[in-house]
């Protein structure tokens, strides 16, 4: 909740809003999201095994010989 209140205490022109409950909700529901992608995102895989790959080498010799 309080971070709701700190990001619509930061709208630039609240008096514009039509609907001032659901821009709350709305705000929450996009913090909660924003939120979930953070903490699901930290622990997504980084590690990737070369081995289950099959990475196949084309093209030309790297160290040009």
């Amino acid at each position: 909740m309080h971070d709701v209140y700190l990001r619509m205490a930061g709208h630039s022109d609240l008096a514009q809003v039509d609907n001032l409950r659901a821009f709350m909700f709305t705000t929450a529901t996009n913090l909660l999201r924003d939120r979930w992608r953070r903490i699901n995102a930290r622990y997504a895989p980084t590690l990737v095994d070369f081995e289950e790959m099959n990475l196949v080498a084309g093209g030309s010799n790297p160290t040009g010989s």
